[in-house]
C-alpha cells in the first residue's frame, strides 16, 4: 500500500512540506509512520537481536510498502 503524499500526514511534520512527495523515504519517516524511534527501526533493519522478530517483521513490511531505500551516503559513514 503506498500512501499518496496527502495521505501521509509528513507535510506537517517537516514545516508543510511533504518529503514522501520527492519520492524519499527516510528513516526518520519510516519512524514515524510507525510510531517507533528511529533506531528502533536503524536496529530493526539491520536485524539487531534485542528487536523481537514481531517489530523486525513490521518494520520491514511498512519499509516495502513505503518504498524505503537506505540512503548509501550515511551508510558509508
Amino acid at each position: 500500500m503506498k500512501l499518496l503524499p496527502s495521505e501521509s500526514g509528513f507535510g506537517s511534520v517537516f514545516g508543510g512540506r511533504d518529503s514522501m512527495s520527492a519520492g524519499t523515504v527516510t528513516l526518520k519517516m519510516l519512524a514515524q509512520h510507525l510510531g517507533l524511534t528511529v533506531s528502533t527501526v536503524s536496529r530493526a533493519m539491520n536485524g539487531y537481536p534485542d528487536i523481537s522478530q514481531a517489530t523486525r517483521e513490521r518494520v520491514r513490511k511498512a519499509a516495502d510498502e513505503l518504498e524505503y531505500r537506505p540512503n548509501q551516503t550515511a551508510r558509508r559513514l
